[in-house]
């Protein structure tokens, strides 16, 4: 990296996103989200220790016990976690539901409805016959208003993955009479807020009623 101009790839990483402080702001969040998390924290290792015992649980919450490869999503612990397991807002019939509901999520907001382009060229189930990565992504073929969601509904917290999705999808889709240079987001993470934002939405007591969920 020094011949790049760079200490290090941490360094370019930094610049990317446009900011130079950002070393600083990241701090300063955590010191006011720290208090809570740590609250959180110990909620979950308490019923962590309830389920599995003090062989499994230590000192400190082991990743795996998340049942997410990075540990940062705890929804597939929501039957664990939530006060009340059986009061859950959302109910799907089917992964087309799901989706479907996702959708309405955004058309409820005045945004545009999927091209059946999108319904017809998306992965939304595992399939059985081959090897796939499941890890949810959001596609902009730059053509013909080409967008793609791969995923496996079912796989993870599907609803959230899915409205966070069809988030990169409007994103770019509201680009695409741009040059192409000009469709690319301001930084990495701008794209990535939008997807988390609406999301967040999504769960909120007022949208499962207003989407029917």
């Amino acid at each position: 990296m020094p011949k790049c101009g760079y200490s290090d790839v941490g360094e370019a990483w930094r610049e990317e996103l446009g900011m130079e402080d950002v070393v600083a702001t990241v701090l300063s969040l955590w010191s006011e989200v720290k208090p809570l998390y740590r609250e959180l924290h110990a909620y979950t290792r308490h019923k962590l220790l309830k389920l599995y015992g003090d062989a499994e649980v230590g000192p400190y919450i082991h990743a795996h016990l998340l049942v997410n490869l990075w540990a940062e999503n705890w929804l597939a612990l929501s039957d664990v976690l939530l006060p009340f397991p059986t009061s859950t807002p959302w109910t799907f019939r089917n992964h087309s539901h799901l989706l479907q509901t996702a959708e309405h999520f955004y058309t409820t907001m005045g945004f545009d409805a999927m091209r059946p382009t999108f319904w017809s060229h998306s992965m939304f189930v595992k399939p059985k016959d081959r090897l796939v990565d499941c890890h949810a992504m959001a596609y902009d073929f730059g053509l013909n208003q080409d967008y793609r969601v791969r995923m496996c509904v079912g796989e993870g917290p599907s609803f959230a993955e899915a409205v966070h999705e069809l988030g990169h999808v409007h994103y770019s889709a509201s680009y695409r009479r741009l040059p192409a240079r000009l469709r690319r987001p301001p930084n990495s993470a701008f794209h990535e807020a939008v997807g988390e934002t609406l999301a967040m939405a999504a769960h909120s007591p007022r949208c499962a009623h207003k989407t029917g969920t």
